[in-house]
């Protein structure tokens, strides 16, 4: 039965693989003629050299027999890494490559670069792309990314090559980034001339998964289809005043900008306060479901005034009826609260479900 046969994942070593090489022959010799989903992982990061491994290479060898075979490629090595997984790729697209995932560090020439987007270029099917760890001026090749429905970037994207990809991508419905920077760090070759600012509206984006300086980036979006977003703000620590007023207005205005139906929000409590965050919820009311609020800065920080904010009248009079489809809340470790705050917020919620809602999950873990 060679389906059974059909997926392979090999984890490397600088000098042994898990499956050995023997049992990787047999198990591809076994899968007949089957669309094959292949993996290389690697292990030992700290043992390995700079010009890499070579029962890596010779891993990658025994994949490349098999390129017109290939459904799920994923390559992910240390960085790091020597040009090899690049120069395996075959000259041609595979026909039957719907994703496609290279995680193989730094020191690529222009040439490696362009042997990848010639191969993503021509593999008609895929649909699906993750890339790292170094950006190399993707938007710049002549990749059809109008077929990509999901796209994950474990890299620092210049703010403009964000903006610009997101336009390129038409039909992209899931975007994850690494990180959001301010400046283009050039790769090998002729420098091209900057692009004015771009302000992208893109209605096929449903999950959005950032780390960024709000202002740059949020700034330049309207995304009215969007349903799921997390954000991780680059502040280290939260910021209180002014500073996080002008944060959260960057946020609040996409968010007011797009109307977007957003269900479900992932913040890292980093760069905003509790009224940014009431805010928020009060702009995205009417769709809520999901709240997730982490924090990742090592300080407490008290959403006392938050759960007040979603508590009903006569738990705290006055308090603003907003988000009813609210179903759960997860907040981090280092989030505090009052617990009887948060028994009190969700009685009240509950006495309210035959106003229409539901009854409320809330994980909380204090610090």
């Amino acid at each position: 039965m060679p389906l059974l046969w059909s997926s392979l994942s090999v984890k490397v070593t600088p000098t042994a693989t898990s499956p050995s090489l023997p049992l990787v022959h047999l198990w591809l010799d076994r899968s007949g003629s089957c669309p094959l989903s292949l993996a290389l992982t690697h292990d030992d990061e700290e043992n390995w050299a700079d010009d890499g491994s070579d029962v890596a290479a010779q891993v990658l060898e025994f994949f490349a027999v098999y390129w017109r075979r290939w459904r799920h490629y994923r390559i992910c090595l240390p960085d790091p890494c020597p040009g090899y997984p690049i120069t395996m790729l075959p000259e041609a697209g595979p026909p039957l490559l719907k994703s496609l995932c290279l995680q193989i560090g730094g020191d690529l020439t222009a040439d490696e670069v362009e042997v990848v987007a010639a191969n993503i270029t021509s593999a008609p099917s895929l649909s699906h792309l993750t890339w790292g760890h170094f950006y190399y001026d993707l938007d710049e090749k002549d990749v059809p990314w109008s077929q990509l429905t999901y796209l994950r970037l474990d890299c620092d994207v210049p703010v403009q090559a964000a903006c610009r990809l997101l336009q390129l991508c038409t039909n992209l419905a899931t975007w994850h980034i690494d990180g959001i920077s301010t400046e283009r760090e050039r790769t090998p070759g002729p420098v091209l001339p900057e692009r004015a600012p771009l302000h992208v509206h893109q209605t096929a984006l449903r999950t959005l998964s950032v780390r960024a300086s709000l202002a740059p980036f949020f700034n330049r979006l309207t995304l009215p289809g969007l349903r799921e977003l997390s954000v991780v703000s680059d502040d280290s620590v939260p910021i209180r005043g002014a500073a996080a007023s002008s944060n959260a207005q960057h946020l609040l205005a996409f968010l007011t900008r797009s109307r977007c139906p957003l269900d479900t929000l992932a913040l890292d409590i980093a760069g905003f306060d509790a009224d940014a965050l009431i805010a928020c919820l009060h702009v995205l009311s009417a769709s809520l479901v999901t709240l997730d609020v982490q924090n990742d800065t090592g300080l407490l920080f008290s959403v006392d005034a938050v759960v007040a904010a979603l508590a009903r009248p006569g738990f705290a009079p006055g308090a603003a009826h907003v988000c009813p489809a609210l179903a759960r809340i997860t907040f981090g470790p280092g989030i505090a609260a009052t617990r009887t705050l948060v028994d009190a917020m969700i009685a009240s919620r509950a006495e309210s479900r035959d106003a229409g809602a539901g009854r409320l999950v809330v994980d909380f873990t204090a610090a």
